[in-house]
């Protein structure tokens, strides 16, 4: 295609051309509306004949517009088989005749119907979308998603308005027998009803996300559907990632399908469609395989302390094993939809894993070692316990490592295999033990009646935790200043962060200060005395 500067004033004068006859009949018909609107019979039908001349004007336009469209297609149809433009111009202008003029009248009938017909309805249509739109606000009774419900809409006018007027445009080039424009004009409008419908589909997930999250904020408690949901719910920013991508190349692959010259690559899309449906499905097999171990383990029976903890340690474990199991099914599955055997790779990657294993001792160690202490039932999750580095609540035990929540706050991570010596204070039960200290001239007597009736006011108030009341074991040494008498409290362990011992030993000490004041028993404390010298004068 040779385009020369006369081809391109050429294709301007046509525009130019079409532009002062359409505004020539513009002006006659915008006189004609002026006149009626003199009419005194028509005084009362100013804002009817306001409406007729706004659309006559959007008539004109669009028409001036297909035609100018209509001219530049031709042109480029011409300069492509080798055709001057000015010659051939000429030519087509020496050879109309009669009957074209009349063909091209009849042509403008359906092109003025289907022009007239999208202006009209266009601004009712509008009008019945903001009522649906209102009326889905209103009929769930919230607010939350009042928002993604109208720009749903919002996006759907927009969407429609651009379809109507591209299937006018359509019309006009059919009704003028434009047919290579015609299929160019049918390919833009396919291809945009399916970006359009794609990017609907897109708005409709954050609507039912907003609305679900209201249901569920509102009903949590008496349907138990929308308690999974609430449980299920961190999975949902995912699932919608996994539909925009999803919606995003479906919609893409489905656009190209459209070109005849590019339909192979359209199978790439399907394939990444596949792929992303896989990694989706794998997402929300694992939630719900997470929550299905819970209930299978615990749920809503009733287990004694001891056995629901040994549940709950088994949990994470189980859902470990899971989750990896998911893991390889969906690489299997994608190498499988992109068209690789996975039987190689699975081989080689068994190979690779003993290799790896021979050589990670540390890790084969820590593995065995979780094991060992799982089924040997050292400690459990919720156990307090006190080992050569750590101490704290147990979180978590898992094959590697082992999570310890310290008294102070702080998530302590040790390795299975370094864990040498453990001391428990959750099982059965534990001693908190306080050594007092009382002056000497204290009646030891006393003493001890004090201590006794302080551990069965302790009993009496922590019932759960006290098993027994506090013994007296006796005078336990002797001091420089004071008599060291040590009493013991036999107590059921739980899971405080700073052990039962602890919790209960501090209430303990408190209540035995205050007995002890009450009795007017003397604690001793230590005294620092100072004794200043006088400086002598040497020479005295």
């Amino acid at each position: 295609m040779n385009l020369t500067l006369i081809d391109l004033l050429v294709i301007a004068g046509e525009v130019i051309l079409l532009a002062i006859a359409f505004s020539l009949l513009l002006w006659g018909m915008n006189l004609c509306f002026q006149r009626l609107k003199q009419i005194p019979r028509l005084q009362f039908q100013q804002q009817l004949l306001t409406t007729l001349q706004t659309i006559n004007v959007k008539l004109f336009l669009s028409l001036w517009l297909v035609f100018s469209l209509g001219v530049m297609g031709m042109n480029v149809v011409l300069l492509w088989n080798g055709h001057s433009l000015l010659p051939t111009t000429l030519a087509v202008f020496n050879q109309l005749s009669p009957r074209f003029w009349l063909d091209f009248s009849i042509s403008l009938l359906p092109s003025a119907i289907a022009i007239i017909t999208v202006i009209v309805i266009n601004k009712p249509l509008r009008k019945l979308l903001d009522r649906i739109s209102r009326r889905l606000q209103d009929w769930d009774q919230f607010t939350d998603n009042d928002f993604s419900i109208d720009q749903f809409f919002q996006v759907l006018k927009l969407h429609l308005n651009n379809s109507l007027w591209l299937t006018a445009f359509l019309i006009c080039t059919l009704a003028f027998d434009l047919q290579a424009l015609g299929e160019i004009l049918f390919t833009i409008l396919k291809i945009y009803l399916i970006v359009a419908l794609g990017l609907l589909i897109l708005k409709i997930p954050p609507a039912i996300v907003d609305t679900l999250d209201a249901f569920s904020e509102a009903y949590f408690n008496r349907n138990a559907a929308l308690r999974s949901y609430a449980q299920l719910r961190t999975l949902i920013p995912f699932l919608i990632s996994c539909l925009e991508y999803t919606i995003i190349i479906g919609t893409t692959a489905f656009a190209i399908a459209q070109i005849e010259p590019l339909v192979g690559l359209s199978q790439i899309g399907v394939k990444g469609i596949r792929i992303l449906g896989i990694i989706l499905a794998g997402r929300i097999l694992i939630e719900f395989s997470n929550l299905f171990v819970v209930q299978l383990f615990v749920g809503k029976k009733r287990l004694g302390e001891g056995e629901r903890k040994r549940r709950l340690t088994f949990i994470p474990i189980l859902q470990s094993f899971l989750k990896y199991g998911i893991y390889v099914w969906l690489g299997i599955l994608a190498l499988a939809t992109i068209g690789i055997d996975p039987a190689p790779i699975l081989a080689a990657a068994g190979l690779l894993g003993l290799a790896v294993g021979l050589g990670a001792q540390n890790l084969v160690n820590d593995t065995v070692s979780g094991f060992f202490i799982l089924f040997e039932n050292y400690y459990l999750v919720g156990d307090y316990i006190k080992l050569e580095k750590a101490e704290g609540l147990v979180e978590a035990i898992e094959l590697r490592n082992t999570r310890i929540r310290h008294p102070n706050g702080q998530l302590q991570i040790i390795r299975n295999g370094d864990i040498k010596s453990i001391s428990n204070y959750s099982r059965e039960y534990i001693y908190a033990v306080i050594d007092v200290g009382v002056a000497y001239d204290s009646d030891l007597n006393v003493v001890y009646q004090v201590l006794e009736e302080v551990g069965e006011e302790i009993q009496q108030r922590f019932p759960n935790d006290v098993l027994e009341p506090t013994k007296v074991d006796g005078l336990e040494e002797f001091g420089t200043l004071q008599l060291m008498v040590r009493a013991v409290t036999k107590l059921k362990p739980n899971n405080s962060r700073r052990g039962v011992h602890d919790d209960i030993q501090g209430e303990l000490r408190k209540m035995v200060k205050e007995a002890f004041d009450r009795e007017g028993i003397v604690i001793p404390i230590p005294q620092n005395i100072g004794v200043i010298a006088e400086n002598q004068n040497s020479d005295q």
